[in-house]
């Protein structure tokens, strides 16, 4: 150890390896030891080796009794300590930088470990928010301290710490995401312990959350744009209520933000939704069972609800919504996390639901959510303009017939009438105002101009024409009856008032749901008959296919100024009316109304004139 031979040793004085320090130590030790003050000694010191460098060593050293004059014997053992000394400085080193790091880190949490994985050290704030002490866990091993999963996470960082190497994961522990990160404590090329930083990334993680369910939600939002926008210019052209469901729910079910779509209407009979179109749901509409009928089970889903309220219905986790119990085995079966129900509704009428489903939770947030209600409305809006034009162009119709007896008594108004009113022709103005024009005995002008000022839907009544009968236009805001019949592309096509009983002759399309035209008169007429109910033709002298197709033709408008302008006599010469009348009536200015009128012209002429390329024989 001190690089001297033995002879050069023997015999010389201690000072030769050890400083004056040690050797006055020593001889106090010696002391200490002659005069029975203790028993043993130890001292730790630096040998100067020969070649002039130092090593640290431990001389254990006693007195041994004897009966020799020549007083007591001094025997000594000296150790190399220099790995040992060497261990405890880094040690030293490392209990330093971990108090640095618990400073420096008072939101995290800071623990030293040994070859066994236990903890010789351990402190930081975090440690209390995981209900972690630190006094309990010093001496406690990974797998004393810790539940078994996440044991299998940490073991191996742990370890290869222990082999130099350093690394970081992240755990999930008492409900708080956490960073940890594992390294070796070394010097040079030798490992001595282990170290881990643990920093709690709770908020940061939420955030990264948010943000990805905002890049998300701002992806789908602008699919689903895209998608509508789509929609919107592709149902235009549509011609049956089958094709434009069928571009909706294929639309959907293709877009990446959606797993599938289907539509359904209601089943009067059954008071069931019963599917209509489908796409993508590979047969999940088949499975389920959905009633509109409050009082039963099945009836708290978002497409019964929708269609109750009338309003989009959005569950945005299946799985904990209780609404949709009866359903979650099907969603796990299917793989849908959240559903949107948007009722398809124009002017009132219910058209049925359209169901949205994606495989994501919380996917429909409030910007999505009145994106995808415009889209039952326009899809509403499609179908009753599809009906409308297939009610013109289809010979079949059917027709009801109604007789509502003392029609005013269901509005309670104290007008008493004895006469006859037909109401002969009706111009729609806008999705709820019509003009409605017809002929009256002169007995019944004066109680029908009463009528104005009690009935909520009768706005103002002009008399066209005296004598007899006397010609009127009648305005009106939102009548029950009549908007739900319009919105549905039916008519009316007789309306007759007999003092104070109506009969009622009603024409809708085929494909139409007559019960709720049925159920809403009984409704708003108490006193309402249903005489009969019949499947008709129409006659082509009455409507030729050219004359029909050109009025499915016109823009609402220019349907509106062109019937206005024939039922109040424009086109009768000499003209019973002027442009300005017809524009006042209309609530429109009368350049605007020319405009509607020529391009509705035009548009009629075409239809009735145009006969393709005509070869000429020379």
């Amino acid at each position: 150890m001190t690089g001297y031979e033995c002879d050069e040793l023997l015999g010389a004085h201690c000072s030769l390896v050890v400083d004056d320090e040690i050797v006055a130590e020593s001889a106090e030790l010696v002391e200490q030891l002659e005069s029975g003050v203790r028993e043993s000694a130890t001292l730790e010191a630096d040998i100067h080796r020969m070649d002039g460098s130092r090593l640290r060593t431990e001389s254990s050293f006693a007195v041994l009794s004897s009966d020799s004059t020549a007083g007591a014997w001094k025997v000594g053992v000296v150790r190399d300590i220099s790995d040992r000394a060497k261990r405890e400085r880094i040690l030293r080193e490392s209990e330093q930088k971990y108090r640095s790091l618990v400073e420096s880190f008072p939101n995290g949490a800071v623990g030293l470990f040994d070859e066994d994985l236990r903890y010789t050290a351990l402190g930081g704030e975090l440690l209390g928010q995981l209900d972690i002490s630190p006094d309990d866990s010093i001496g406690e091993s990974i797998y004393d301290r810790y539940p078994d999963d996440i044991v299998s996470q940490i073991e191996p960082y742990f370890e290869a710490a222990l082999d130099g190497e350093s690394g970081s994961l992240e755990v999930e522990y008492s409900g708080r995401d956490l960073f940890v990160s594992i390294t070796p404590v070394m010097d040079e090329d030798e490992v001595f312990s282990g170290m881990l930083l643990v920093q709690d990334i709770t908020e940061r993680r939420e955030r990264e959350h948010q943000l990805e369910r905002r890049r998300e939600q701002l992806a789908a939002l602008n699919d689903l744009n895209s998608i509508v926008n789509d929609i919107t210019e592709t149902i235009i052209d549509q011609s049956t209520r089958e094709k434009i469901e069928q571009t909706v729910c294929e639309a959907l079910s293709s877009a990446s933000a959606y797993e599938f779509a289907w539509l359904a209407e209601v089943d009067s009979t059954t008071d069931t939704i019963k599917p209509r179109i489908a796409a993508g749901t590979n047969g999940y509409e088949e499975q389920i069972s959905i009633s509109i009928n409050p009082a039963t089970p099945g009836s708290k889903g978002p497409g019964a609800t929708a269609i109750r309220e009338q309003e989009i219905q959005v569950i945005q986790n299946v799985f904990s919504d209780p609404s949709f119990e009866p359903w979650q085995d099907a969603a796990a079966e299917y793989g849908f996390n959240s559903v949107a129900a948007i009722p398809i509704i124009h002017e009132g009428t219910v058209y049925g639901v359209l169901g949205v489903y994606a495989d994501r939770p919380n996917a429909f947030d409030s910007a999505e959510q009145g994106v995808i209600s415009q889209l039952g409305e326009v899809v509403g809006h499609a179908i009753a303009a599809t009906e409308r034009k297939q009610a013109l162009l289809s010979d079949e119709l059917v027709e009801l017939e109604f007789q509502i007896h003392d029609i005013f008594d269901a509005f309670d108004v104290p007008v008493k009438m004895s006469g006859t009113v037909s109401l002969n022709h009706t111009v729609q103005l806008g999705d709820d105002e019509f003009i409605l024009y017809g002929t009256a005995s002169s007995d019944t002008i004066d109680p029908l101009t009463r009528l104005v000022e009690v009935l909520p839907h009768w706005e103002s009544i002009t008399v066209r024409s005296e004598g007899t009968p006397t010609s009127f236009e009648l305005r009106l805001a939102d009548p029950p009856v009549l908007s739900a019949v319009a919105s549905l592309g039916g008519y009316i096509e007789r309306a007759i008032i007999e003092d104070t009983d109506l009969q009622l002759t009603v024409h809708l399309a085929p494909s139409t749901d007559v019960r709720q035209i049925i159920d809403l008169v009984e409704s708003a007429y108490p006193h309402a008959e249903m005489r009969r109910r019949q499947q008709i033709t129409c006659s082509h002298d009455r409507m030729p296919a050219n004359q029909a197709w050109s009025l499915s033709d016109l823009t609402e408008r220019q349907r509106a100024a062109l019937k206005a302008s024939y039922y109040t006599g424009f086109f009768a010469w000499p003209r019973e009316t002027t442009g300005e009348e017809v524009a006042e009536s209309l609530g429109i200015a009368p350049a605007t109304f020319h405009q509607h009128l020529r391009n509705a012209e035009r548009k009629v002429f075409d239809s009735l004139l145009s006969t393709g390329i005509q070869t000429v024989d020379k």
